[in-house]
């Protein structure tokens, strides 16, 4: 959960350095990888970018599995408490 409560939608406005500030981690130097431990903080329908490039929106799984149109929550390391989604934002600028 996150400590302090976050604007989702003025994230997509924020540089890659105010991201990194708030836990994102640079996949590409662009696309910026949310914290696992914010997963079940985000907004139904709020757009994320995946790191295969593709843009759909957050829908939170809803089983151990996950569906076609949900948005998986892998962790990368297999660490919640230091990993990350394969999913982000992509920074302004």
């Amino acid at each position: 959960m996150l400590h302090a409560p976050v604007v989702w939608d003025g994230l997509a406005q924020c540089s890659a350095e105010a991201l990194r500030s708030l836990g994102f981690q640079s996949w590409d130097g662009s696309l910026m990888l949310i914290p696992y431990r914010w997963y079940n903080d985000i907004p139904e329908g709020f757009m994320l970018t995946c790191i295969n490039g593709k843009t759909a929106p957050h829908k939170a799984k809803t089983g151990e599995y996950t569906k076609r149109d949900e948005t998986d929550d892998d962790c990368r390391p297999h660490n919640p408490e230091i990993g990350f989604l394969a999913y982000g934002i992509v920074a302004a600028g």
